[in-house]
């Protein structure tokens, strides 16, 4: 399709760090997701993102969060 674009990015992170009193093993993943379309003078834009990350020393599962996201847009010639 001609006037869409789309975009996404992932990443991933871990890491080891000890200490006197405690250590720790922590890790981190994201992906992130993008749209744009356009038609005329209007934009269609969406995404969604996830993000999930854990850390050994604390007791609590790993916290996982997500969202969702969707705008319509206009543009103007003003002069």
């Amino acid at each position: 399709m001609r006037r869409l674009t789309i975009g996404a990015s992932f990443s991933k992170s871990n890491s080891d760090t000890g200490g006197d009193t405690q250590a720790s093993w922590n890790k981190n993943v994201q992906f992130n997701g993008y749209f744009q379309y356009q038609f005329r003078k209007v934009y269609l834009t969406g995404g969604y993102a996830k993000l999930s990350q854990s850390f050994s020393a604390s007791t609590l599962p790993p916290a996982n969060v997500s969202s969702y996201y969707l705008g319509v847009s206009r543009w103007f010639k003003l002069f």
